[in-house]
């Protein structure tokens, strides 16, 4: 009866430690084309084999107690590692201002410790783990080259990509990159030592999947991967060998390499080297890490909890940050995971996160040394591409996603296998039978939950917020009757709102309630037929907003949109009294809008669009001031300066209104003559508008050539629809009561 039963759990054992592995190699292909972000199915899949492998070596710990062979004994500090990082992460939740947010970080950290410890002990046969490490070369050798070709076609015209986003590709393929050098180097040595010439299939083949992946690594013009490429990835193969006289002249060669590989094969990353740091990506970064270290003082001793920066940096960015011309109010990453981990989970967090790195990189090196021969070429491999996975992560903001952390706890799982991670199922040690299957059963369970909560849970909510949208979008298209319109809007609506209500969303919340707010809004224009029921349909789009700022306060233009819904709602409120309390809620949210970030186009255009009687129209100063503050950053910006001419003009400045409307028209008429006939016609219609709007009562003929211009390149724009209705009825321009922005 033992025996029968020992046979199935051995049978179950093996059947989850297979199906692990086959989650791990579909994971370079996954693509789902019913999911919002297309390549989230990587995302689910590494999360799946960490499930299913930890559940083998869960079975194997009840059969027998897990022990590592001498020559890796080590290992149980990294092993200890893992769970100390582990324990914090959980320890933070009780402090963070967004439990939620802590515990769906801790969950994905489970998920990822298990595929780690998981693949140590799938691997740990040296035999499976080269037949593995084969098979995962000749599933990304094609990977690679569809990357490659994604990536040299123009931006406007990319396929689909594999890759959640171009910085992740990098980093995914550092250690496949820097196992399939150190096997091609080792190949092509034994080669020539032997000179058996006839042989030379066995180095071409490594050496043809070292070349696709370096050319992927470069193919995403990123500055940190080109450093990784030509600098840290063959500089940390020339550390690992035996032979140092290697390094006298690897080294040299290696910056030979990085200056070449500017020059020649990387024109984004060229130009972002030679221009002022304040206009490239290195000073955008700045700015972060300024911001980001003002988090830190913030809470410096435990951080703000696991998970918790994109919901607490927005109030810390500046507006030098927002002024930079490569800012995105939804870009919310550090730039430094180290650093992001310190704001996080405090000094203690980044010890046990600099813990696992120094872990990882003296375990590799250590099997260089003592090791045999073909673990000792994966260990130099995993040597390199850790090193450049540190270098990457100091710059980088691949990190912040799992796809990137789930290969470098791949390679933590690597160097576990190779000391010979078992089990002695005859070992009846510590535990008794009870306590070990309660022991296993907790961690099974804590596993199971952790899947499900950030698994399958995320996925259901990609699924639903994709069909959401590809329904708004054929509502938009659609032109049957008005019931099958509120057929197809009824359920749109309701797969948004799914999407928003699935607890551990990940990725997908924001884009839900972004997408659900904008479509209920959408709806309350088209399909409402009293102004009641616009108001009610308003309103939900207002609380929808309200609960995404109240999970990620601050995050993007949440501000803005709050805004416009309750000025609008203002407008349609029952009675006075409700009005007014709206029209105050839309002030407060507009100037918290404009004081986080005081470049918003858009809030300054709903500023100078509100009623006359609102008390945003009665606070035209304090928006001016705004405006102030972002024109002492770009003084030369012609948005800012129209908007502030506006607003001088609304108060009642007309001295300053005269002085700023000539230096304007000045900026216009400059713009429009670097543009000439070539340049973004976009830019060029609102030269145009722009200058046709300060001349309209001055020059009323030469402003009558601007709007026809900007009518031939877009016939149906409201500014100049507006300015042309000015020009017949020879209205002076300034001001007018529908403020309309060029663009």
């Amino acid at each position: 009866m033992n025996n029968d039963r020992t046979q199935i759990l051995v049978s179950i054992q093996k059947w989850l430690l297979l199906s692990g592995l086959i989650a791990l190699a579909f994971v370079p292909v996954a693509y789902c084309p019913f999911t919002y972000e297309k390549a989230y199915l990587k995302t689910f899949l590494f999360r799946t084999a960490g499930l299913l492998l930890f559940g083998g070596f869960l079975l194997a710990m009840f059969r027998g107690s897990v022990y590592r062979r001498r020559p890796f004994r080590a290992g149980l500090s990294l092993t200890g590692c893992m769970v100390a990082w582990l324990v914090w992460n959980l320890a933070t939740i009780l402090w963070s201002s967004q439990m939620m947010l802590a515990l769906e970080r801790f969950s994905e950290q489970c998920l990822m410790v298990a595929l780690g410890i998981g693949t140590g002990f799938a691997l740990h046969d040296p035999k499976r783990r080269l037949r593995c490490l084969q098979i995962m070369g000749i599933i990304l050798c094609p990977v690679g080259l569809y990357t490659i070709w994604v990536y040299s076609q123009p931006y406007e015209q990319r396929l689909p990509n594999l890759f959640s986003n171009r910085n992740i590709a990098a980093p995914f393929f550092y250690i496949p990159a820097a196992v399939a050098i150190a096997f091609a180097t080792d190949a092509w040595r034994r080669y020539l030592q032997k000179k058996n010439w006839g042989d030379w299939r066995t180095p071409a083949g490594p050496t043809v999947l070292a070349g696709i992946f370096l050319l992927v690594i470069a193919s995403t013009q990123s500055v940190a991967a080109l450093i990784c490429l030509v600098a840290v990835l063959p500089g940390g193969i020339l550390l690992t060998t035996r032979f140092r006289r290697h390094l006298f002249w690897g080294l040299p060669a290696v910056v030979l390499a990085f200056v070449l590989a500017t020059v020649l094969f990387s024109s984004y990353t060229l130009k972002d080297l030679q221009g002022p740091i304040s206009t490239t990506s290195a000073g955008l970064r700045l700015h972060f890490w300024e911001a980001t270290w003002n988090l830190f003082l913030d809470s410096p001793v435990v951080g703000v909890g696991a998970g918790n920066y994109v919901a607490t940096i927005p109030p810390f960015l500046s507006s030098e940050f927002y002024a930079h011309s490569l800012a995105s109010p939804a870009l919310l990453h550090a730039h430094c995971y180290p650093f992001e981990v310190l704001t996080e989970l405090g000094p203690l967090g980044l010890g046990l996160l600099g813990w696992l790195w120094i872990e990882a990189l003296s375990k590799s090196f250590r099997i260089v040394l003592t090791s045999r021969r073909t673990e000792r070429v994966l260990g130099r491999g995993l040597f390199a591409g850790f090193l450049a996975m540190l270098v990457h992560s100091l710059v980088g903001v691949a990190f912040s996603y799992t796809e990137a952390q789930a290969v470098f706890w791949i390679g933590n799982g690597l160097l576990l296998s190779i000391g010979g991670l078992n089990t002695d199922t005859g070992s009846k040690e510590e535990f008794g039978s009870g306590l070990r299957a309660a022991f296993v059963g907790g961690l099974g369970l804590l596993l199971a939950v952790s899947w499900v909560l950030t698994g399958v849970n995320s996925l259901r909510a990609q699924f639903h917020l994709s069909r959401g949208i590809a329904q708004k979008l054929a509502i938009l298209r659609m032109s049957g009757p008005a019931s099958e319109l509120t057929t197809l809007a009824d359920s749109c609506q309701e797969e948004l709102e799914r999407a928003m209500g699935i607890s551990f969303s990940g990725r997908a919340f924001m884009p839900a309630a972004n997408h659900l707010a904008a479509f209920l809004s959408a709806r309350a224009e088209v399909l409402a037929t009293t102004p009641l029921e616009k108001y009610e349909i308003i309103s939900a789009a207002l609380e929808v907003q309200e609960l995404a700022n109240q999970k990620y306060p601050d995050y993007g233009t949440l501000n803005y949109n709050m805004a416009a819904l309750a000025n609008e709602l203002s407008q349609l409120a029952p009675d006075e009294a409700l009005a007014r309390s709206l029209d105050v809620l839309a002030f407060r949210y507009a100037g918290r809008q404009l004081k986080l970030n005081p470049f918003n186009m858009n809030t300054y255009a709903l500023w100078l669009r509100a009623p006359s009687g609102s008390r945003m129209a009665r606070s035209y100063s304090l928006a001016r001031a705004f405006n102030s503050e972002a024109l002492k950053l770009k003084p030369d910006d012609v948005d800012l300066n129209y908007v502030g001419m506006v607003f001088l003009r609304r108060i009642g400045r007309r001295s300053e209104v005269a002085a700023m409307s000539k230096r304007l028209e000045n900026q216009c008429r400059q713009r429009l003559e670097e543009l000439g006939e070539q340049g973004s016609n976009q830019d060029r219609l609102k030269y145009l508008l722009y200058l046709a709007e300060l001349i309209l009562a001055s020059q009323p003929g030469e402003a009558q050539g601007l709007i026809q211009a900007a009518l031939r390149l877009n016939p149906k724009h409201p500014k100049a629809i507006q300015l042309q209705e000015k020009l017949r009825r020879a209205e002076s321009s300034l001001p007018y009561s529908d403020f309309v922005l060029p663009d």
